[in-house]
């Protein structure tokens, strides 16, 4: 169960029902994507993506997510992140172009960025629903 005391917290579960005191019916805008770096494969392919955005709405800016991720209580699941950890957050609103911000765990803290694209081999740590 996900417990939103202040802000905003990374949650595994997907049914806005099992978060306490939020409405059943709705559901959430935003998703995440948590995952450990394993290694660059220098064969993988060459392109531009679209950058990340520095505000979302709803209060998700990439000062307020840093704050968030940097107070050690930003996920509903026992995590201790690890050196090139990467997080993804996306929001998902029909008839709009694709937005998200992306963050990378580095020396010790969270920042902006990213693991390169297209070259970066990871594993998935979890994923889920951004609940405010």
């Amino acid at each position: 169960m996900c417990t939103v005391q202040h802000g905003f917290r990374f949650c595994t579960c997907t049914d806005p029902a099992d978060i306490p005191g939020r409405p059943g019916n709705k559901m959430p805008e935003y998703s995440w994507y948590l995952t450990r770096f394993a290694g660059i494969n220098n064969d993988g392919p060459v392109g531009s993506i679209v950058g990340p955005s520095a505000d979302l709405g709803e209060g998700l800016t990439v000062q307020s997510v840093l704050e968030v991720l940097n107070s050690g209580n930003a996920f509903d699941f026992g995590y201790t992140p690890a050196e090139n950890d990467s997080l993804r957050i996306s929001r998902s609103v029909k008839n709009s172009y694709y937005q998200y911000m992306s963050f990378l765990y580095k020396n010790g803290q969270w920042s902006v960025g990213m693991n390169p694209p297209f070259k970066t081999m990871s594993e998935d740590v979890a994923k889920g629903n951004v609940f405010n």
